[in-house]
């Protein structure tokens, strides 16, 4: 009901911070369960209502918001085309939003305004390559509706351009962190830079 769940999240802004807190502590309770087997299509409804939650709007929330995008990024395929086909359900206001969250949240974590907010980046490698699935299963979605909700350019990151990718994969070369490789290669790729 997604009525339902847009009501609980505009409530949900406007509640005390300890309740607000409770929220945040019973997602990392969530996210820490150990999980055997495949995941149920209740499980998948849950990252598909939790990756909606405005609260990752705020920065002290990336942590939790990384080891979100973490799962969601590691789901099999079959999961992946579950949470496809309902993203591309959403409203066009939404589905914009979780883009420029993920979008912001790439920014903030390559050039962070207080670097002391967020672990070091040798320590979450794979924040960066997380986010960047989920985009990619966002522009899955985006491209199967017609028109699109959104122009493919809302997905583009103009901070990128910031980054000397020569030394970005001088460095990569020098440590061989293969989450961050597979990001880079691909980045570069779509760059035409290799």
């Amino acid at each position: 009901n997604a009525n339902l769940v847009n009501a609980v999240f505009d409530a949900l802004l406007n509640t005390p911070q300890d309740i607000q807190k409770s929220v945040l502590k019973g997602i990392i309770n969530s996210l820490l369960q150990e999980w055997k087997g495949p995941r149920t299509k209740d499980d998948l409804r849950a990252y598909f209502i939790l990756l909606q939650n405005p609260q990752f709007n705020i920065t002290s929330t990336y942590v939790i918001y990384a080891h979100l995008l973490r799962q969601i990024a590691t789901l099999v395929e079959a999961d992946h085309h579950f949470l496809v086909h309902w993203l591309k359900k959403l409203s066009q206001k939404k589905f914009k939003q979780l883009v420029e969250r993920l979008l912001q949240f790439v920014s903030l974590r390559l050039f962070p305004a207080k670097p002391e907010e967020f672990p070091p980046l040798t320590k979450c490698t794979w924040w960066i390559p997380s986010a960047a699935k989920v985009l990619a299963l966002l522009n899955t979605a985006n491209n199967l509706v017609h028109p699109p909700l959104v122009p493919y350019t809302d997905f583009y990151n103009s901070t990128l351009d910031h980054i000397d990718l020569m030394e970005e994969y001088h460095t990569w070369q020098s440590f061989g962190n293969s989450h961050s490789k597979v990001w880079w290669i691909k980045y570069l790729e779509d760059k035409d830079l290799i």
